[in-house]
């Protein structure tokens, strides 16, 4: 599964990723000619990790495509999900794919990703990175072939349901509510007043769990995702 987190409450912090503010060159390329509902044009929500930090980023050496091999090339033109392109100090062309809740990155070093270019990569990687990079590699391969992200590599996450919770949870205490207001957010008012009280605090201990845990996974735990 190729997963992408985006929650700016929990990479904030994290040195493992870049935003558009702090590269040398960014620009978003859009096949309809507009750009994301809640963004603008002066700053962007993108995130672009390092392929050292992630496993999912596709690091690719890019040389001139041949004209006489057309089907080596890797034309970003035929691609019709949205394209955003950051270059980091170092030169490297990072390249995010995106659709929806489904993006794909790459990390390019050499011939400008704007023209067609044929890509190499290593094969050899960490035994605990191999799913990850041969998912990404078919991944790519199938952008390539059909210019979308297919949805078959982005499967809905199992623990979706409780992190969304988890999430609301620390959004609330980053706010400053009260643990019954965040319980009143997460369970409805009906309940909260039904059984707040309960001697057994089962309310409460779901309020303090779901903060305790999206406070970790702020502190750095959230990482644990990317592998």
């Amino acid at each position: 599964m190729i997963f992408a987190l985006s929650c700016s409450a929990l990479i904030s912090r994290d040195r493992g990723l870049w935003t558009s503010s702090g590269s040398r060159q960014a620009k978003v390329i859009s096949p309809l000619g507009g750009f994301s509902f809640a963004s603008s044009i002066e700053s962007s929500a993108n995130v672009f990790w390092s392929p050292r930090e992630c496993p999912h980023v596709l690091a690719a050496s890019a040389e001139p495509a041949s004209r006489l091999r057309d089907n080596d090339a890797f034309d970003l033109s035929r691609v019709a999900s949205q394209i955003s392109i950051l270059v980091s100090a170092d030169e490297w062309q990072n390249v995010l794919f995106t659709e929806g809740f489904r993006n794909l990155q790459l990390a390019v070093v050499g011939q400008n990703v704007l023209e067609p270019a044929r890509l190499t990569a290593n094969v050899l990687w960490p035994p605990a990175e191999v799913k990850q990079r041969l998912e990404g590699l078919e991944c790519l391969n199938a952008l390539r072939s059909t210019g979308r992200l297919p949805p078959r590599f982005f499967p809905a996450e199992p623990r979706g349901a409780r992190l969304r919770l988890v999430l609301r949870a620390l959004d609330g205490f980053i706010a400053g509510a009260s643990h019954r207001e965040i319980g009143i957010a997460l369970l409805g008012k009906a309940r909260v007043e039904r059984d707040w009280a309960d001697p057994g605090d089962h309310l409460r201990d779901i309020v303090r769990r779901a903060i305790k845990r999206g406070r970790a996974l702020m502190n750095g735990g959230y990482r644990r995702f990317l592998l």
